[in-house]
Protein backbone atom coordinates (compact mmCIF):
# COMPACT_ATOMS: atom_id res chain seq x y z
CA UNK A 1 0.00 0.00 0.00
CA UNK A 2 1.70 3.30 -0.96
CA UNK A 3 -0.47 6.74 -1.17
CA UNK A 4 -3.48 4.49 0.27
CA UNK A 5 -3.28 2.67 -3.44
CA UNK A 6 -2.96 -1.30 -3.38
CA UNK A 7 -0.66 -1.47 -5.94
CA UNK A 8 -0.67 -5.55 -4.91
CA UNK A 9 -4.28 -5.91 -5.77
CA UNK A 10 -4.00 -3.63 -8.90
CA UNK A 11 -1.03 -5.47 -9.92
CA UNK A 12 -3.10 -8.95 -9.51
CA UNK A 13 -5.76 -8.01 -11.47
CA UNK A 14 -3.70 -6.67 -14.56
CA UNK A 15 -1.84 -10.17 -14.64
CA UNK A 16 -4.89 -11.68 -14.29
CA UNK A 17 -6.60 -9.38 -17.41
CA UNK A 18 -3.17 -9.79 -19.57
CA UNK A 19 -1.14 -12.75 -18.87
CA UNK A 20 -2.78 -15.01 -22.22
CA UNK A 21 -2.35 -12.26 -24.22
CA UNK A 22 1.30 -11.12 -23.68
CA UNK A 23 1.90 -14.95 -23.67
CA UNK A 24 0.67 -14.93 -27.52
CA UNK A 25 2.31 -11.77 -28.10
CA UNK A 26 5.39 -12.99 -26.85
CA UNK A 27 4.66 -16.47 -28.91
CA UNK A 28 4.03 -15.08 -32.27
CA UNK A 29 6.97 -12.55 -31.51
CA UNK A 30 9.52 -15.43 -31.18
CA UNK A 31 8.23 -17.30 -34.57
CA UNK A 32 8.33 -14.05 -36.07
CA UNK A 33 12.25 -13.43 -35.41
CA UNK A 34 12.64 -16.86 -36.08
CA UNK A 35 11.12 -17.25 -39.65
CA UNK A 36 12.80 -13.69 -40.19
CA UNK A 37 16.66 -15.77 -39.28
CA UNK A 38 15.18 -18.58 -41.13
CA UNK A 39 14.15 -16.61 -44.13
CA UNK A 40 17.58 -14.42 -44.42
CA UNK A 41 15.96 -10.87 -43.34
CA UNK A 42 14.11 -9.22 -45.73
CA UNK A 43 14.29 -5.38 -44.67
CA UNK A 44 10.85 -5.22 -45.78
CA UNK A 45 9.16 -8.29 -43.84
CA UNK A 46 11.06 -7.06 -41.19
CA UNK A 47 9.72 -3.47 -40.97
CA UNK A 48 5.97 -5.25 -41.46
CA UNK A 49 6.38 -7.49 -38.84
CA UNK A 50 8.27 -4.28 -36.16
CA UNK A 51 5.32 -2.18 -37.72
CA UNK A 52 2.59 -5.07 -36.80
CA UNK A 53 4.85 -5.58 -33.31
CA UNK A 54 4.73 -2.29 -32.79
CA UNK A 55 1.18 -1.32 -33.20
CA UNK A 56 0.31 -4.28 -30.77
CA UNK A 57 2.35 -3.34 -27.97
CA UNK A 58 1.19 0.63 -28.27
CA UNK A 59 -2.78 -1.15 -28.16
CA UNK A 60 -1.40 -2.95 -25.36
CA UNK A 61 -0.09 0.42 -23.29
CA UNK A 62 -3.30 1.94 -24.74
CA UNK A 63 -5.44 -0.37 -22.40
CA UNK A 64 -3.18 -0.03 -19.51
CA UNK A 65 -4.03 3.75 -19.75
CA UNK A 66 -7.08 3.70 -20.38
CA UNK A 67 -9.04 0.19 -19.06
CA UNK A 68 -6.78 -1.55 -16.58
CA UNK A 69 -6.85 -1.30 -13.25
CA UNK A 70 -4.26 0.77 -13.03
CA UNK A 71 -6.20 3.63 -15.23
CA UNK A 72 -7.40 5.01 -12.42
CA UNK A 73 -4.23 6.13 -10.54
CA UNK A 74 -2.55 6.79 -13.77
CA UNK A 75 -4.87 8.50 -16.51
CA UNK A 76 -5.01 12.29 -16.84
CA UNK A 77 -6.89 13.73 -19.32
CA UNK A 78 -4.91 16.66 -20.73
CA UNK A 79 -1.33 17.56 -21.03
CA UNK A 80 -1.66 20.74 -18.25
CA UNK A 81 -2.16 17.50 -15.89
CA UNK A 82 0.53 15.62 -16.67
CA UNK A 83 2.87 18.74 -17.17
CA UNK A 84 1.40 19.31 -13.13
CA UNK A 85 1.75 15.71 -12.09
CA UNK A 86 5.09 15.43 -13.23
CA UNK A 87 6.19 18.95 -11.50
CA UNK A 88 5.02 17.99 -8.52
CA UNK A 89 7.67 15.14 -8.69
CA UNK A 90 10.32 17.79 -8.24
CA UNK A 91 8.08 20.11 -5.93
CA UNK A 92 7.86 17.57 -2.81
CA UNK A 93 6.93 18.24 0.84
CA UNK A 94 8.25 16.89 3.96
CA UNK A 95 6.67 13.38 4.35
CA UNK A 96 6.11 12.70 0.46
CA UNK A 97 7.19 9.57 -0.41
CA UNK A 98 7.12 10.66 -4.28
CA UNK A 99 4.53 9.80 -6.09
CA UNK A 100 4.71 6.39 -7.60
CA UNK A 101 1.26 6.83 -9.61
CA UNK A 102 3.07 9.56 -11.19
CA UNK A 103 6.34 8.10 -12.00
CA UNK A 104 4.39 4.89 -13.29
CA UNK A 105 2.16 7.41 -15.58
CA UNK A 106 5.71 8.69 -16.93
CA UNK A 107 6.42 5.57 -17.67
CA UNK A 108 3.68 4.41 -19.25
CA UNK A 109 3.42 7.71 -21.80
CA UNK A 110 7.03 6.82 -22.47
CA UNK A 111 6.26 3.19 -23.25
CA UNK A 112 3.35 4.70 -25.51
CA UNK A 113 6.02 7.59 -27.48
CA UNK A 114 8.39 4.76 -28.02
CA UNK A 115 6.13 2.23 -30.03
CA UNK A 116 4.55 5.34 -31.98
CA UNK A 117 8.51 5.89 -32.64
CA UNK A 118 9.06 2.09 -33.64
CA UNK A 119 6.13 2.59 -35.68
CA UNK A 120 7.42 5.35 -37.42
CA UNK A 121 10.86 3.90 -38.34
CA UNK A 122 9.10 0.59 -39.56
CA UNK A 123 7.19 2.85 -42.00
CA UNK A 124 9.85 4.21 -43.06
CA UNK A 125 11.10 1.17 -43.68
CA UNK A 126 8.85 -0.16 -45.06
CA UNK A 127 8.93 2.43 -48.17
CA UNK A 128 12.13 2.51 -48.78
CA UNK A 129 12.98 -1.29 -48.62
CA UNK A 130 15.93 -1.01 -46.19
Amino acid sequence: MVDGVDYGLILRQMVQAAYWPVTLFAVCRIGFDLMRAASGGNARLTALGDLAFGAAAAWGVLWIWFWSALSPVIWVGTVTEFIQRVSGLFDRVDGDVGGLATILMVVVVWAFLAEVARMLRAAGRLAVGR
